[in-house]
């Protein structure tokens, strides 16, 4: 998990939202399988295509630059590593809440032009 943040905060100082997606979805990889959920884990590598591709446009949809955006991987980062249990939980709902309704009311605008 610390190579695939070290790569997230490189990525964005360089502005390369490629590599962004690919350190992404390394440090989620790295997550789930922290879990200790073999289940979790062995589905999230089964469906790793559309996961990466997920990732990557949540990434690419955001107003936010990448630089926020490796610094919100930094919190949670630092949560964990920091064994602050509550504080990631909530971070997590609230970053996963914003991140759902920006890729879904962005492609629902997108079908509405075509």
């Amino acid at each position: 998990m610390k190579e695939a943040i070290e790569g997230i905060q490189l990525a964005a100082q360089k502005n390369d939202l490629a590599e962004f997606s690919k350190m992404d979805f390394a440090f989620h990889m790295a997550l789930i399988k922290g879990s200790r959920n073999p289940f979790l884990y062995g589905a999230m590598v089964e469906y790793q295509v559309m996961f990466k591709h997920y990732l990557s446009e949540i990434s690419r949809l955001s107003e936010k630059p990448l630089a926020t955006l490796a610094e919100e991987h930094l919190t949670l980062y630092r949560s964990i590593t920091g064994k602050k249990t509550r504080e990631a939980k909530q971070f997590l709902f609230s970053d996963n809440m914003f991140y759902y309704l920006t890729y879904f009311s962005k492609y629902l605008e997108q079908l509405d032009e075509e």
